[in-house]
């Protein structure tokens, strides 16, 4: 039997749930994981921890055994398994990366929030402003909190928040400065 053979053995075995072609194809994609996830992070100017890497793995591992299996009962042998199953971690690894931007801008965000609203008394530690931040949004309306977690702490654009809203793109600039406006009591509180 060949490798194509042997891999596409190996998929059909791991979408039955056998427990020892999950044991084979763990052996042989663990390192793999390990590398795809360590140069995403290296192309995004970062090192990857072994909780990413194990992340990773998790993630591309349900991937896998999602729907039933789907993926691996839909695999046939163009590529050899490690590449195909190497290109779904990329994707994990490089989701799990833009995730982590995301979080630590939306954090940054909080802190621009909090100016934008002109607060000077704010606390000036970024974490208890960021608490404070996210204090004063719980007691919005859902709609201004949601265009202002999504302009600030997400980045989106107006035309994006307001095709998600039903709105005209040219009311949401109004309706933020209200929001701004509605939140700001609420950070001096």
């Amino acid at each position: 039997m060949d490798d194509v053979e042997d891999d596409a053995e190996l998929a059909r075995r791991c979408a039955e749930r056998d427990g020892e072609a999950w044991r084979v194809l763990l052996e042989r994609i663990t390192g793999l994981v390990r590398r795809v996830t360590d140069r995403a992070c290296r192309r995004g100017g970062c090192g990857a921890t072994p909780e990413l890497v194990e992340e990773v793995l998790s993630r591309t591992v349900a991937e896998l055994l999602r729907d039933d299996a789907t993926l691996l009962r839909r695999y046939r042998p163009a590529w050899r398994l490690t590449t195909w199953i190497g290109a779904i971690a990329q994707r994990k690894a490089l989701g799990l990366l833009a995730e982590s931007a995301r979080h630590a801008r939306a954090s940054a965000d909080l802190d621009g929030l909090a100016a934008a609203c002109g607060d000077p008394g704010l606390p000036a530690e970024s974490g208890e402003m960021v608490a404070a931040v996210r204090r004063a949004l719980e007691r919005l309306p859902d709609r201004d909190r949601l265009m202002l977690l999504w302009v600030h702490g997400e980045g989106r654009s107006y035309r994006t928040v307001a095709r998600l809203l039903g709105l005209s793109e040219e009311s949401i600039g109004r309706l933020l400065q209200r929001a701004r406006d509605r939140l700001r009591p609420y950070l001096l509180a």
